[in-house]
């Protein structure tokens, strides 16, 4: 398989190993490493502060969301035998398809409640989206279909995590950020709207990662 190869694969340039992707708990460290640096920024910066400009940029939140999503995920791999680098990668793949997931949700609901058709026929992330959502599900897929379903969650449980997203789209859907075809950005600073965008990407990731563990990934698999 191409992960034992992977796992074997030699890579040391002047005694430093490259192959990083063979170690799993070392990387998912290094993400929860990023993940609170990231978490001490949005706590210095502000509340809606992100990489660049205020307000606009891509958020600290995002780093913190998803990867907490990556350790968690990569958690319950390991737990189940999967470790090495296919631990990492499908973890990776994971949490790319998370973040695609929670994009179309935002895109197709801006398209619904403003009417800008652009941003789902005319817009820079749907060629990754596509790539990302294409490519998660088929590491759903692969490792479904080793699958024993015994996962249960409970429609309560369900509830809690959609709730900021339902409370969101029966209020209009309102953001702090507007983007525009032309590439521009109109920005509306209110941090209780920011605070339940926050709050609906968590509860969908929190979604999306139940989900995923219901359908396959929470089971026993090989390093083979």
């Amino acid at each position: 398989m191409v992960f034992v190869w992977l796992d074997n694969l030699k890579a040391c340039v002047f005694g430093v190993e490259l192959n990083w992707w063979r170690h799993h708990e070392e990387t998912r460290f290094s993400v929860l490493v990023v993940a609170g640096l990231a978490g001490l920024m949005w706590l210095v910066q502000g509340f809606d502060s992100g990489v660049g400009e205020y307000g606009v940029s891509m958020h600290w939140s995002v780093f913190v969301i998803y990867g907490l999503f990556y350790y968690f995920t990569s958690i319950n791999l390991e737990k189940n035998g999967v470790i090495g680098s296919k631990n990492v990668f499908i973890s990776f793949i994971l949490t790319g398809f998370c973040l695609a997931m929670f994009e179309w949700f935002w895109m197709l609901n801006y398209y619904m409640f403003y009417g800008e058709s652009w941003i789902l026929f005319h817009n820079s992330h749907i060629l990754p989206n596509t790539v990302l959502t294409v490519a998660g599900l088929a590491a759903i897929f692969y490792v479904n279909t080793l699958a024993q379903r015994t996962y249960k969650i409970t429609s309560v449980i369900t509830l809690l995590m959609l709730a900021p997203s339902i409370i969101w789209m029966m209020i209009g859907f309102p953001q702090t950020c507007y983007p525009q075809a032309d590439g521009t950005i109109v920005y509306i600073e209110n941090n209780r709207v920011h605070l339940l965008n926050v709050l609906a990407k968590g509860g969908v990731t929190w979604w999306v990662y139940e989900t995923i563990k219901k359908i396959g990934v929470k089971v026993g698999l090989t390093q083979s």
